[in-house]
């Protein structure tokens, strides 16, 4: 028995996806829809974007989340999915259960006056009940997969890049700031085994993995030749995806970089982008890159040039204005402003983690320890780069600064 398709692949229209910061955008009317769309156009949100407004939800993010879930009410966005009861579909398994709707999470934050209100419910009259989130749930679900995801990464790199794995086991204050990379013979050998069909199967495999979890147990069982069709069939459509995680892991391993957890979320867009009608709008650099990279630029949508260039003005400026000649390097070596990323706030560089973010998170009373673990791409030497920033600007904290 085959699954029912998606009410989203049901039309012909173009399938426009949008990224969490682009409905950020919209609800806090830094940009229009139509600079996202054409009239044809349908807009789709993720579960993925309903995870990270929910988890992390305090005070000082409270509007702005509010608004990003208003943008999706008043523009009449549509719900896509979870990945996972995607995939089920993509790879032509019957699902267990319905599709789960995120609408109810959208609506309770849209329609919240406050944060206590999300917690001790909104009410609901059609049907009569109170309708809340639970912050923490969300928060362990999400901390939890992009963990895993990160382990699959740290795995990957241990296993292909030499030192690494020693590198790795050190205690985080005594490891070199510098994380080893693939060079030379090393990298050409890895850019070789990129274009062979090994890794690539790799990434389909765990794409299946990831479709047995919400699929029908007893389908599992079911062999037929329509069964296999339906298997190939599935591989062109998470190629796009398939091809970006590869590039991103080429990223990691040849500049000396870390996996942040942030970017679980974000390449998770591209399971959607199913062909070339299925398109992703972002205005993060480094996607639009590896899209480029990977042969899918036409999966991605950049929008709104000249996007925030006047509402951060202050932020930007404190770099180059108001810092003592002395501190200007210091804070220039691992800051910047970032146009285009997390609303053009000041950016550890490298990253799309601000120093809000940290801010925020040692005011919570966060340590040292808890912060490196949750953001393994910063070392001990970004803390107090954040805490010297705090002292000199003494900053007004940022609303919405945590994705």
């Amino acid at each position: 028995m085959s699954p029912e398709p998606f009410a989203w692949e049901q039309d012909m229209a173009k399938k426009v996806i949008l990224e969490t910061h682009v409905l950020y955008d919209i609800g806090l009317k830094r940009i229009s829809i139509e600079d996202i769309r054409s009239p044809e156009e349908r807009l789709f949100y993720s579960p993925i974007s309903v995870l990270e407004l929910v988890s992390k939800l305090n005070e000082r993010s409270f509007a702005d989340r509010k608004a990003a879930a208003n943008a999706i009410l008043d523009h009449g966005i549509e719900g896509l999915p979870g990945p996972e009861s995607h995939l089920t579909m993509v790879f032509g398994y019957k699902l267990a259960e319905p599709v789960a709707s995120f609408a109810d999470a959208v609506r309770t934050l849209a329609k919240a006056e406050n944060l206590e209100e999300t917690q001790s419910g909104v009410p609901d009259d059609e049907r009569r009940v109170r309708q809340s989130l639970n912050v923490s749930r969300a928060m362990t679900w999400r901390e939890k997969v992009e963990q895993k995801w990160v382990d699959d990464l740290i795995s990957l790199m241990k296993e292909n890049v030499p030192g690494f794995q020693k590198w790795h086991v050190k205690d985080k204050k005594k490891r070199p700031s510098s994380v080893p990379k693939l060079r030379n013979e090393e990298k050409e050998k890895f850019l070789s085994g990129m274009k062979s069909e090994e890794l690539s199967a790799r990434v389909i495999s765990a794409c299946q993995m990831r479709a047995f979890l919400e699929a029908d147990k007893d389908d599992l069982n079911v062999f037929s030749k329509q069964r296999a069709n339906k298997l190939a069939a599935a591989i062109p459509k998470v190629e796009c995806f398939t091809q970006m995680y590869k590039h991103y892991l080429l990223r990691l391993m040849t500049e000396g970089l870390l996996p942040d957890k942030n970017d679980s979320g974000d390449i998770d867009f591209f399971l959607y982008s199913t062909d070339n009608d299925h398109v992703v709008v972002t205005n993060e650099k480094k996607w639009i890159n590896i899209a480029e990279a990977a042969g899918f630029a036409r999966r991605i949508r950049r929008y709104g040039a000249g996007l925030r260039e006047a509402a951060p003005t202050q932020q930007q400026n404190c770099l180059k204005e108001k810092a003592p000649r002395y501190r200007k390097k210091y804070f220039e070596d691992y800051l910047e402003p970032r146009p285009g990323v997390r609303g053009g706030m000041i950016c550890f560089k490298g990253t799309r983690i601000t120093v809000y973010d940290i801010l925020e998170y040692l005011e919570g009373g966060m340590t040292e320890d808890e912060l490196l673990v949750d953001f393994p791409t910063l070392t001990p030497q970004h803390i107090r780069v954040a805490r010297d920033f705090s002292a000199v600007y003494n900053p007004q904290l940022a609303p919405g600064s945590t994705a």
